[in-house]
């Protein structure tokens, strides 16, 4: 099995979730886990921490899928937590009456800050 699937199946990711996260198309997850194409050095690098693996081991230039200890994990979130993220980013207005439904404390606004 090509490592780019085996590493995306081993982090329990579907393809349209990793193109959702990489901001891509899913054909191009496809291309990669069938060796038609390979993704650019930065791209590479952040499916790398998406699955968390390296991009070395990804490429086929070492054995070990694990992270050194030094690199953290990528936090993955599900799809609908990205969508409320993104629907909570474009209503500032409404974000004190999301804090006060989840009971979270306020933010306090930093002085000094540009704006």
């Amino acid at each position: 099995m090509n490592r780019f699937k085996e590493a995306r199946l081993r982090a329990g990711l579907s393809q349209k979730y990793v193109a959702l996260e990489l901001g891509i198309a899913a054909p191009s997850i496809s291309g990669w886990e069938s060796g038609k194409s390979h993704p650019t050095s930065d791209r590479l690098a952040r499916v790398a921490r998406l699955y968390g693996t390296t991009p070395e081991y990804l490429l086929g230039m070492d054995d070990d899928p694990e992270p050194p200890a030094n690199i953290l994990p990528v936090s993955v979130i599900t799809p609908e937590e990205s969508e409320l993220i993104r629907a909570y980013r474009a209503h500032p207005e409404m974000r004190e009456a999301v804090r006060r439904l989840l009971e979270l404390p306020a933010v306090a606004k930093s002085k000094g800050r540009a704006g």
